[in-house]
């Protein structure tokens, strides 16, 4: 009997060992978990990928609609094409037509051009620059220079070269852009192929957008643009040295497309009185 002590008492010390090599303390040996099953290699490739942009919305993308910029510009990456149309009752220049490109092929900078023909037929492209210094569109604002030359200057004054400033807010769905640009105009070539004395052409321009995000697709809103002659002898139609339009404007966003349409009172070519005008937009944007 004394023998059987100290063996049961081996025994059990042993028993107690190997338990505890078994299963350590703080795990709870009655729980079994059991191996992640092997991912294939595409899910394994997506999620160790950086997220992708989201795809381009026109109506965010395009940096000029009508006959305002805003200084937002395009995201890196994107590409648009469009065909914007002009017209205007009571007036000399009838009716305004051109092919809409541009893109953002670094971060910040805008490039975009309007070729088409005015209300004379005579082709007269836009070329601009636009870079955005301040801001971005997660942010909700924006500020941007932008460089432009017009082949067809303020008074015809054998095209222009124009420079300014543009803001841009968005918040809670409402959006406003509003833009200063003064332009210089450039020396004209006479009948006979000589340069005409440069007459010191200068213009001001000022630019406004205002509106609200109805719905995801519908935007609702206001333009006006109002330009003045600073310097300079020639003159608008009707003797005048100033300009102006402005009117309602609804934006519909599909996407990557986009249509805008507006249209109201404006003294654009009217020589008496004030006129009317209506001007469309058609576009679409897209990463490359």
């Amino acid at each position: 009997m004394a023998r059987l002590v100290p063996m049961a008492a081996a025994l059990a010390g042993s028993l107690l060992t190997a338990s505890v090599h078994a299963a350590p303390a703080n795990v709870d040996a009655s729980a079994v978990v059991e191996p992640a099953p092997p991912q294939p290699a595409a899910v394994q490739a997506e999620a160790s990928s950086p997220s992708k942009p989201p795809p381009a919305v026109a109506a965010d993308e395009i940096p000029r609609i009508g006959v305002v910029e805003s200084a937002f510009g395009s995201s890196r990456g994107v590409v648009f094409a469009g065909l914007q149309g002009l017209g205007v009752s009571n007036s000399s220049e009838h009716a305004h037509a051109g092919l809409l490109v541009g893109g953002s092929p670094l971060p910040r900078l805008t490039l975009h051009g309007l070729f088409g023909r005015d209300g004379k037929g005579n082709f007269s492209p836009t070329v601009s620059a636009q870079f955005a210094f301040l801001g971005s569109q997660r942010e909700g604002y924006a500020l941007s220079v932008l460089a432009q030359y017009k082949a067809e200057g303020f008074t015809e004054a054998g095209g222009e070269l124009e420079s300014g400033l543009f803001a841009a807010f968005r918040r809670h769905g409402w959006y406003v852009n509003l833009g200063a640009l003064v332009g210089f105009g450039l020396e004209e070539e006479g009948e006979e192929g000589g340069a005409k004395e440069e007459e010191g052409e200068v213009d001001a321009e000022g630019k406004l957008r205002i509106g609200y995000e109805v719905l995801g697709a519908l935007r609702v809103g206001a333009i006006a643009r109002f330009r003045e002659q600073l310097s300079g002898e020639r003159r608008l139609a009707g003797g005048k040295n100033w300009d102006f339009l402005g009117g309602p404007e609804l934006i519909g966003s599909f996407g990557p497309w986009m249509v805008a349409a507006s249209g109201g009172p404006t003294t654009l070519g009217v020589a008496d009185g004030v006129g009317a005008y209506g001007m469309l937009t058609f576009a679409a944007a897209s990463r490359f």
